[in-house]
C-alpha cells in the first residue's frame, strides 16, 4: 500500500461516513522544509512520511498518531509491483 505524504495527517477520530485509518508509530526524524515539516515515522518495519504543519515540535522517539483516508491510498502486487486496479483491492489483505 502507498499513500503520498500529503494525504496524510495527525491522527483525529474518523467522523462518521469516512474511510479513515488511524495508526500510531515512532518518530524517526522530523525534517523542517519551511512552511511544512517532513516527518518520518515507522510502523513496524515500515517507514511512513507524513507532510505536517510545521509548528510542532516533534522528536525521535516519541509515539504520534497519524490518519489517512483509505480512499486515496494505491494498493500495488507484492511480487510484480504492479499497481492493482480499484476492483482488485477487496482481494488483497493488509
Amino acid at each position: 500500500m502507498g499513500i503520498r505524504p500529503e494525504h496524510v495527517a495527525l491522527g483525529q477520530p474518523a467522523a462518521a461516513g469516512q474511510s479513515m485509518a488511524v495508526v500510531d508509530s515512532e518518530v524517526i526524524v522530523s525534517e523542517l522544509t519551511g512552511a511544512e515539516t517532513l516527518l518520518y515515522s515507522k510502523l513496524g518495519s515500515q517507514e511512513l512520511i507524513a507532510r505536517i504543519d510545521s509548528g510542532l515540535d516533534l522528536r525521535a522517539g516519541e509515539s504520534v498518531r497519524l490518519a489517512y483516508d483509505m480512499e486515496l491510498a494505491h494498493f500495488f502486487d507484492a511480487v510484480s509491483g504492479d499497481r492493482l486496479k480499484l476492483g482488485e483491492k477487496a482481494a488483497i489483505s493488509l
